[in-house]
């Protein structure tokens, strides 16, 4: 929205042109929304040789450490839920897959493939 500002003199009206600086032009395109800062027009990550593609990857992290000691204190540690827990990890992780190896974002070798849970 334009801001005019109007000016009476004797009952002539006179409108400025000119919108305070502060004020957005009206086609101004809008800044485009970056869902994903990972693949913002990056193809590999630094340090990774190209080809490959971008998926995630489920691991044991802090998240599945908080689940499993919940459900051992509100179960009991003998219960097992807590193992199972262990088993099915819950956090996520956006990685790059080629030639059979992961790599973090960074470009930092993280194992080979067969050691990860690739979500679908």
């Amino acid at each position: 929205d334009a801001v005019i500002s109007a000016v009476v003199v004797e009952e002539d009206i006179v409108v400025d042109a000119n919108p305070p600086p502060s004020v957005p032009a009206p086609n101004a395109p809008a800044p485009a929304p970056t869902s994903n800062p990972v693949h913002a027009g990056v193809t590999h990550p630094r340090g990774a040789p190209p080809g490959g593609r971008w998926s995630k990857i489920r691991y044991r992290g802090s998240g599945t450490a908080l689940l499993c000691c919940a459900l051992c204190w509100l179960t009991g540690p003998f219960s097992c839920f807590g193992t199972c827990a262990f088993l099915c990890p819950i956090d996520q992780e956006e990685v790059y897959v080629v030639d059979g190896k992961v790599y973090d974002v960074g470009g930092v070798y993280k194992g080979k493939t067969s050691e990860y849970q690739f979500q679908a």
